[in-house]
């Protein structure tokens, strides 16, 4: 039985997800889009552009290191044990390391299809053979489809957003919230694993 005080783990993930469909998510889960000045990061002129690397190790809130969408990036950050990063509406998001620092482990939330970036900044990420794709995956494949399908009540939130997570142990995961509009608190609306599409390029297993 999961207890709402507790620290989220690896091995309790799964029951907090579940839990949080029918109890408002705690103050500390990440519902309100983070700044890029929120974090010390610099341009990773190493690699190509355009890339930024989270220099502040972690925004650890409760068992979790969260990772922010930048646009127009591939933003990424060195791993904890559960890294989430949000929001996702087509963007992949992977766990890797570098050839050159294989004792590290980084995720990355690559961006993909909006205005600021080609969608060759994927391709380049994937063919690129001085990283070491652990997994990849695009956490809003399935909402995406499920919402088409109307299979959400999409007008009982204000807000909706859909979160990736990859573990330390490679475990992919999409989740969607939503804020209530009767008592505005964000609830679990639905929550999955993630389909690994390592080593594929665009199209094949990305949406847009």
């Amino acid at each position: 039985m999961f207890k709402p005080d507790s620290k989220l783990t690896i091995e309790n993930l799964e029951d907090f997800l579940n839990y949080h469909k029918e109890h408002p998510l705690p103050e500390w889960f990440p519902t309100v889009e983070l700044k890029r000045e929120d974090y010390e990061f610099t341009s990773d002129e190493n690699r190509y552009s355009p890339v930024t690397h989270i220099k502040k190790e972690d925004y650890i809130n409760q068992g979790l290191t969260i990772l922010p969408y930048i646009k127009g990036q591939l933003s990424y950050i060195e791993a904890g044990d559960i890294v989430i990063s949000y929001p996702f509406t087509g963007c992949a998001m992977a766990a890797f390391k570098f050839s050159e620092e294989p004792d590290k482990q980084y995720v990355g939330h690559i961006a993909i299809g909006d205005t600021y970036v080609s969608d060759d900044l994927y391709n380049q990420f994937i063919a690129d053979t001085n990283i070491k794709k652990l997994c990849v995956f695009e956490p809003y494949e399935i909402p995406f489809q499920k919402s088409q399908k109307k299979e959400y009540n999409l007008h009982l939130y204000h807000i909706t957003i859909c979160y990736g997570i990859i573990t330390s142990e490679h475990n992919m995961y999409w989740i969607v919230t939503g804020q209530l509009k009767t008592d505005k608190r964000s609830y679990v609306i639905d929550w999955g694993e993630g389909k690994d599409c390592t080593n594929s390029f665009f199209k094949q297993c990305i949406l847009y």
